[in-house]
């Protein structure tokens, strides 16, 4: 982007504290906290535009989505913003007027507001809406959804493959990424429908996986599933209920026992009844 389209910096020196003096304004949000690639800064060279207008970062092995918003915005003194910044996903018309984006890989964000960390989900930028609109991408879901995960899970659905990058598990470079998207879609439930733990918690949420229902890498939102540790591991008893993988679901079992499928349950305590009795 041209050096001309970037914004000037009044944040700080003379010009801040005319600014801050003549018309109330003040720079109160601040850098924000970001998940990035590796905990590194992300180096505009590996940031590609697919073919959707979608943005991605592309490391070798590692691809993610990402998304872009003003690193920092004027609001009135002793006031609220009288708007959060927006998310943009595609290099709409605003994205190619300006240039001070911050990147992030994850939603929501974390922003500092007058010092204090706020935790916003931002919305879709309405150009990024447009865009996305004429690309056709939520025709199938009836309207433009500004749901983040909603946006993921329908980016990846509309990337030819040959733009993905895969692993030689099979599994795509962006599976983290659409795992965590379609958990969050859902809720956060286990949708067996004899189970329906509710793992919404941050410190819960890692014994939410999200399963493959015909057993492929097909990353469909129809052929995906979030199962919880135990209803997962039923499925995958050949690798999730084998040496340490069996311990995991054990303490998992521990934790929530209350309110877990009292049948699936028995079926577990059994296996482990089995197990023990087996090298005893």
């Amino acid at each position: 982007m041209d050096k001309k389209n970037e914004f000037t910096d009044f944040s700080e020196g003379k010009a801040a504290k005319f600014l801050e003096k003549k018309h109330g304004l003040v720079f109160n949000l601040t850098e924000p906290e970001l998940e990035l690639v590796d905990n590194l800064k992300i180096d505009r060279k590996n940031v590609e535009e697919l073919s959707n207008g979608a943005f991605t970062y592309s490391n070798g092995d590692e691809q993610v989505l990402l998304f872009w918003y003003t690193r920092k915005r004027y609001i009135p003194k002793n006031g609220k913003p009288k708007s959060w910044p927006v998310y943009h996903i595609v290099n709409c018309r605003t994205m190619q007027e300006y240039s001070r984006f911050a990147q992030a890989n994850k939603m929501p964000v974390t922003i500092m507001d007058r010092g204090q960390p706020v935790s916003r989900e931002l919305v879709l930028c309405k150009n990024c809406r447009n865009e996305i609109f004429q690309k056709n991408f939520f025709t199938r879901y009836g309207s433009v959804s500004e749901r983040w995960y909603d946006v993921v899970l329908t980016i990846v659905e509309n990337t030819p493959p040959e733009e993905m990058v895969y692993l030689s598990n099979g599994y795509a470079a962006l599976w983290p990424q659409i795992s965590t998207a379609y958990r969050e879609s859902v809720g956060w439930y286990c949708e067996s429908p004899d189970c329906r733990i509710c793992l919404s918690e941050p410190d819960q949420r890692n014994f939410l996986h999200t399963h493959h229902l015909k057993g492929t890498k097909n990353n469909r939102r129809e052929n995906l599933q979030a199962l919880c540790f135990l209803c997962h591991a039923l499925e995958h008893e050949e690798k999730m209920m084998r040496g340490k993988g069996s311990f995991k679901v054990e303490s998992f079992v521990d934790l929530f026992r209350s309110k877990l499928s009292l049948g699936k349950v028995a079926r577990f305590d059994q296996f482990i009844k089995d197990r023990n009795n087996k090298f005893a």
